[in-house]
């Protein structure tokens, strides 16, 4: 793994136990039904059960470089929209104000998940997913 900021969240979000109804775990790769996997960077189109932490640009850096303000946005997908919306939120409520060591603070922008529209990417009634989202602010300093 490397050392990016949504790593260092991705290592985190995998120690958690943060779904509601199942005893599933966050693995990188696996082909357990039950499970819902990570990734960072991308949302492929397999699994139908994912997380994926998408990092995009901030406030730009102050002047001495040494504090910065990345973004990520944290992206739920699964085939029932409740499980959508609520693994999105105990990760909500598990990242929030939450301190990563030798990272930053995490602050969630917005107070509850975000659904979007579903999407059906099996092009038959009744395959769509629903996505759920929440976008969070790093406050950064290098040391």
């Amino acid at each position: 793994m490397t050392n990016t900021i949504a790593d260092k969240v991705a290592s985190y979000l995998e120690t958690l136990n943060i779904y509601e109804d199942f005893n599933a775990t966050l693995v990188a790769a696996t082909s357990n039904e039950d499970a819902i996997n990570l990734f960072i960077g991308v949302e492929p189109i397999a699994p139908k059960d994912c997380v994926s932490i998408i990092p995009y640009g901030g406030d730009k850096p102050n002047k001495d470089r040494y504090r910065q303000h990345p973004r990520l946005q944290i992206r739920v997908r699964s085939n029932r929209r409740s499980r959508a919306i609520s693994t999105c939120q105990n990760i909500m409520n598990s990242l929030h104000m939450y301190e990563i060591p030798n990272v930053g603070l995490i602050e969630c922008l917005n107070s509850a998940p975000l659904p979007l529209q579903p999407i059906n990417i099996e092009g038959r009634e009744g395959g769509e997913l629903h996505v759920t989202v929440a976008n969070y602010s790093v406050k950064h300093i290098k040391i």
